[in-house]
C-alpha cells in the first residue's frame, strides 16, 4: 500500500503547489496567518467559491469532514466540478483513509484512470493454451451478423466486403444504403436490390441512386420487365437513352451507317413507350426522316407513323389536335434531348414535311391518305405543286387547285438548289460531280474558282467556307448553259468537273436568275501529331489518307518549321504557352489546324520497390525504380536524363 499512498500524495502536492503559485496573495496571507481562522471565514462573502473553497479546507484542517461533505454538495451544484473542487476532494480522500480505505483506493482509482489487469506469471507454469483459431469464432456469417447487429445501415461492413451482402435478407433501410454504396454494376444481385428498393412505398424513384446511372443496357431491361412502371419513368428514359449513344470511337455523325443504326437503336426503344413521350418520338422520328431523305430513301410507313403524332404546327388536322390535347399528347418540336441523344430539337418540320409529300404525291392520284392528319387546303396545295413542278397531267387543272396569287409565285419562282443526296466526300480517283435542281431558268454560268490556301490562311487565320469573297477573282474555269424549260418545270441536273484534278480547295460558283449556289470542294488535306520532347515538340504530318508525309511544312506564329531528314518537325518551347493556329503546307495544298504551343516543364517521379526479406545487416538487397519523366505534363523518354544519381537518406 505505501507505493500507491505515496504516489497520491506526490499527486497533491502538485496540485497544491500549483493552486498557490497561480493565487494571488490576498486572503490565502490573511487566512494562513490568523490565529482564529474562524473568524477570518467571517470576512468571505457566502456563495462564493471563495467562501466554500477556505470553509472546506479549515474544516478539513480541524477533522471536521462531515461538514465537507454537506459543503461539496452545493459547491459543486453552483459551479461545477472546478479545480478547487477537485483539490478539496483528493484531500477529503486522502483524510478519509483510515477510517475508509476501501472508498480512498476506489475514488482514486477511479480518478487517475488505474486498471490492476495485470496477471502474475508463474514460472514453469502448465501452458494449456490452444494452437488454431476457433473457426466458428471467425468465419464470415458469424462476422457479418456481429457487423449487421451493431448498426441499422451497412456502415460496419468496408467496401470491399459489401459483395457479402448481396445474397442476404435485407431490411429496406440496409438496403438502400448499400445501393448507395455501390459503384460499379457488375455486382451480384444488382437488379433485385433495385427493384426491391423501387417498389418500397418510401422509394425516392429511379435516379434517387448513383448507380442507377451505372446500369447496362441488359440490367435496365430486366429492370423494365419486372417493374412495368418504370416505362413511364422520365429518369429511367433518360438513362436508358444515354446508354444507346454510340461508343466515342464511332463517328456516327459523318459515317451514315452508324447514324442510321443509332437511330434505329433509338426508335426500338422508344417504340415501348406511352404516348407521354411522344415529343421524344417525334424527334427521333424526325431524324430517322431526315438521315432518309439525305440518303434518297423515303418510307412510307415511318413517314405515316411521324404524322400520326399530333403536332402544334399549322398545317396539322385540328381534330388530330383536339383529341390529343384532352389526354395531354401533344408533341413538342422545341424539345431539347441532347444531353441524352445529342439529336438538336426540330423546332420546324414543314420543309421535311414537304419534301417527302411531294415525293409520295408526284405519281398519286390523290391525297386521301394523309386527310386525318393534314390540313385539306395544305394538301391540296401541295398535291398541285408537285404535279405542276414535275410537269404531269394537266396544268389548267392543277392551276384551279391554287389561288391566282399562289400559281403566279409558283411559276415566277427560281429554283437553285443542291440536292441533298450529293455526297459530301470523294475518294483520289473518283470524278466530282454535283447534282442541281434548276427552275425558270434559260441561262445558267458556272465558275470554278481555286482559293490560294495558304495566302487565305495566313491573312484571316480561320477555316474557308462559301462566304469566302470572290471579287476580282478570275476562275480557273467558266462555262454558260442555256435551257429552255417552261417556268413552272423542276430539272435535276448533274454537273462533272474533270479540272478539279489536283489537291486544294475550289469554290463552284452556280449563277442564275439573280442568286448564287456555291460548292466549297475539298481535295485533299493535311494533319499532324505532336508530342513534346526534349528538344521541344515534335510534330509528325499525315495526308487524307493517313499516309506519312515527310515533305511537308509547318507555319507556326509567322515562322516556317522545315522537317528533317526523317521527315519530322520540331518547333521549339515557347515562355509564353497558348493556342495557336498552325498551318500545313505541302506544294499547293495547305490545312490549318489548332495546336497548343507548350512550355518547358519537366517533372521526374518514381516508384520504388525493395523486398523487405532482403534488408539484413551488412547484406545488400536489390532496389527496382520505375522512373517517369514529363514533359509540359506528357510523358517523355527517361533516356533524355544525363548523370543519373539516386541518393537514399536515413
Amino acid at each position: 500500500m505505501r507505493p500507491f499512498s505515496l504516489a497520491v500524495i506526490i499527486l497533491l502536492a502538485n496540485l497544491l503547489c500549483t493552486h498557490t503559485n497561480s493565487q494571488e496573495i490576498g486572503f490565502i496571507e490573511t487566512f494562513a496567518l490568523s490565529q482564529d481562522r474562524s473568524s477570518a471565514l467571517s470576512e468571505l462573502v457566502p456563495g462564493t467559491e471563495d467562501y466554500y473553497y477556505y470553509h472546506c479546507l479549515h474544516y478539513q484542517n480541524t477533522e471536521q469532514l462531515d461538514k465537507v461533505d454537506k459543503l461539496l454538495t452545493p459547491w459543486i451544484k453552483r459551479f461545477g466540478n472546478t479545480n478547487r473542487v477537485q483539490i478539496i476532494r483528493n484531500r477529503q480522500a486522502l483524510l478519509n483513509f483510515d477510517r475508509d480505505p476501501e472508498g480512498t483506493y476506489k475514488y482514486f482509482q477511479s480518478a487517475l484512470k488505474l486498471k490492476f489487469n495485470h496477471q502474475r506469471e508463474i514460472p514453469q507454469a502448465q501452458r494449456d493454451l490452444p494452437t488454431r483459431l476457433d473457426t466458428n469464432l471467425i468465419n464470415t456469417e458469424r462476422l457479418l451478423k456481429s457487423a449487421l447487429s451493431r448498426k441499422k445501415d451497412t456502415g460496419q461492413i468496408e467496401n470491399t466486403g459489401l459483395e457479402l451482402l448481396a445474397r442476404e435478407a435485407l431490411d429496406k433501410t440496409r438496403r438502400r444504403h448499400l445501393l448507395t454504396r455501390i459503384r460499379h454494376p457488375d455486382f451480384p444481385n444488382l437488379v433485385s436490390l433495385v427493384v426491391a428498393d423501387l417498389k418500397e412505398r418510401d422509394s425516392r424513384g429511379f435516379g434517387s441512386s448513383p448507380i442507377h446511372q451505372m446500369l447496362t443496357l441488359a440490367q435496365l431491361d430486366e429492370c423494365r420487365a419486372q417493374l412495368k412502371t418504370l416505362s413511364t419513368n422520365t429518369k429511367f428514359v433518360q438513362t436508358y437513352l444515354s446508354k444507346l449513344q454510340p461508343s466515342a470511337d464511332v463517328n456516327w455523325r459523318a459515317d451514315r451507317d452508324a447514324h442510321k443504326d443509332y437511330l434505329l437503336r433509338l426508335r426500338e426503344f422508344t417504340a415501348t413507350l406511352p404516348p407521354s413521350f411522344n415529343s421524344l418520338k417525334a424527334n427521333i422520328l424526325f431524324r430517322q426522316l431526315e438521315l432518309g431523305r439525305l440518303q434518297g430513301e423515303y418510307d412510307a410507313d415511318r413517314f405515316m407513323e411521324y404524322l400520326k403524332l399530333p403536332r402544334q404546327i399549322g398545317y396539322v388536322n385540328p381534330e388530330l389536335i383536339k383529341q390529343a390535347s384532352a389526354r395531354g399528347e401533344i408533341a413538342n418540336l422545341g424539345a431539347d434531348y441532347r444531353t441524352y441523344t445529342q439529336l438538336p430539337p426540330i423546332l420546324d418540320d414543314q420543309r421535311l414535311i414537304q419534301a417527302y409529300l411531294h415525293h409520295f404525291l408526284k405519281e398519286s392520284p390523290d391525297f386521301a391518305t394523309y386527310r386525318p392528319f393534314i390540313r385539306e387546303e395544305y394538301l391540296r396545295q401541295q398535291f398541285a405543286t408537285v404535279k405542276i413542278l414535275n410537269g404531269i397531267g394537266d396544268v389548267e387543272k392543277w392551276a384551279s387547285m391554287l389561288s391566282p396569287t399562289q400559281y403566279q409565285q409558283l411559276l415566277k419562282r427560281v429554283d437553285l438548289d443542291f440536292a441533298l443526296t450529293n455526297r459530301e466526300s470523294f475518294s483520289d480517283p473518283d470524278k466530282i460531280k454535283i447534282d442541281l435542281f434548276t427552275k425558270n431558268i434559260d441561262k445558267l454560268i458556272v465558275k470554278v474558282f481555286e482559293v490560294n490556301t495558304f495566302n487565305y490562311y495566313r491573312k484571316y487565320a480561320r477555316e474557308i467556307d462559301t462566304n469566302i469573297s470572290l471579287d476580282g477573282l478570275v476562275p480557273n474555269s467558266e462555262q454558260t448553259y442555256q435551257y429552255d424549260e417552261a417556268p413552272g418545270i423542276r430539272v435535276k441536273r448533274t454537273f462533272t468537273f474533270d479540272q478539279i484534278k489536283e489537291h486544294g480547295v475550289y469554290i463552284v460558283d452556280f449563277i442564275a436568275g439573280g442568286k448564287s449556289s456555291r460548292a466549297l470542294i475539298r481535295r485533299g488535306r493535311l494533319t499532324m501529331i505532336g508530342q513534346p520532347t526534349a528538344a521541344g515538340q515534335e510534330y509528325r504530318v499525315y495526308d487524307h489518307n493517313r499516309k506519312r508525309v515527310t515533305d511537308a511544312q509547318l507555319w507556326l506564329a509567322g515562322r516556317k518549321y522545315s522537317p528533317d531528314e526523317s521527315g519530322r518537325i520540331m518547333v521549339p518551347f515557347t515562355n509564353r504557352p497558348s493556342a495557336k493556329t498552325a498551318i500545313i503546307q505541302r506544294g499547293n495544298l495547305s490545312s490549318m489546324q489548332a495546336v497548343k504551343q507548350c512550355d518547358e516543364t519537366y517533372a521526374l517521379a518514381a516508384a520504388l520497390y525493395v523486398d523487405r526479406e532482403s534488408l539484413l545487416r551488412s547484406e545488400t538487397a536489390n532496389l527496382i525504380i520505375r522512373p517517369r519523366l514529363t514533359v509540359s505534363g506528357l510523358p517523355t523518354s527517361v533516356g533524355f536524363l544525363e548523370n543519373v544519381q539516386l541518393s537514399i537518406d536515413s
